[in-house]
């Protein structure tokens, strides 16, 4: 009888011990894993075939793409005129990072890159080329275009006769008026228009 209560005391001790260090292991690996240090991979991108860590992911540099949109943006000292010009990227600026991308832009200032969108901006002395000059020469109302040097070159002869228009008229056109126009659309509807009802916005100056 003796000897069967000490085995199944012995069996009772034999489980408890190896509870006791399965439990002990258990923290102990879970110690090691909390201060391992462990490098992530991602399968991409990749270079060569080899798997980049994603460490070095995180630091890749952005490139154009052919969605990238370039914004130009000019100020004309001349005039005081600001213009902004949009453009798809040309095939053959595609893939460039911001370095070798400024290389294709030395006479601009870069003032944003990303591969969704790049901002360049710059000042010129000159004439936006967005000015006009409405004049009556020959009895008739003649529109001049200023170039980006600030002469004035003939642009487009109307219909307009002299002998339609009040004296007001005559003395505002022989002096000549000065617009700023940039919708495209008929200046002789655009000449008519503000000899007639003596428009006087903001775009036309």
């Amino acid at each position: 009888m003796k000897k069967s209560i000490i085995i199944v005391f012995a069996i009772i001790l034999m489980i408890l011990i190896s509870i006791f260090i399965g439990i002990k292991l258990n923290n102990n690996n879970y110690e090691n894993n909390e201060n391992a240090t462990t490098d992530l991979y991602l399968v991409e991108p990749y270079e060569n075939n080899k798997i980049i860590p994603i460490t070095e992911v995180a630091s890749i540099e952005e490139k154009t793409t052919p969605n990238t949109l370039i914004i130009y943006k000019t100020y004309y000292t001349k005039c005081k005129h600001f213009i902004k010009k949009y453009e798809t990227i040309d095939v053959s600026k595609i893939n460039l990072n911001e370095e070798e991308f400024k290389e294709k832009y030395k006479n601009w200032k870069m003032d944003k890159f990303s591969s969704e969108e790049i901002e360049l901006s710059k000042e010129v002395e000159k004439y936006c080329g967005e000015h006009y000059k409405i004049k009556l020469e020959e009895n008739n109302v003649i529109i001049y275009k200023v170039d980006e040097n600030g002469k004035e070159k003939e642009y487009e002869k109307t219909n307009i006769s002299k002998e339609y228009l009040t004296n007001e008229d005559i003395a505002r056109l022989t002096s000549g008026i000065k617009i700023k126009w940039r919708i495209k659309t008929s200046f002789y509807f655009l000449s008519f228009s503000i000899i007639s009802f003596n428009f006087n916005v903001s775009f036309f100056k």
